[in-house]
């Protein structure tokens, strides 16, 4: 399920968000569950989003 086929599960993933104080949301356009570690650029992407996460924690 994507944010794109269910915006009912893009509200759900902004109020998952919503319970840190620390968050955001992004999407990492094409991305499969699997291909955001098997895929360079998109493992990339998320690597990138941890960092922010541990940078303003």
């Amino acid at each position: 399920m994507t944010h794109q086929q269910d915006p009912a599960y893009a509200g759900l993933q902004r109020e998952l968000g919503a319970l840190s104080r620390v968050s955001r949301s992004q999407i990492v356009a094409g991305a499969r569950h699997d291909s955001l570690l098997t895929d360079r650029s998109h493992a990339a992407t998320v690597t990138d989003a941890i960092h922010w996460v541990i940078d303003n924690g």
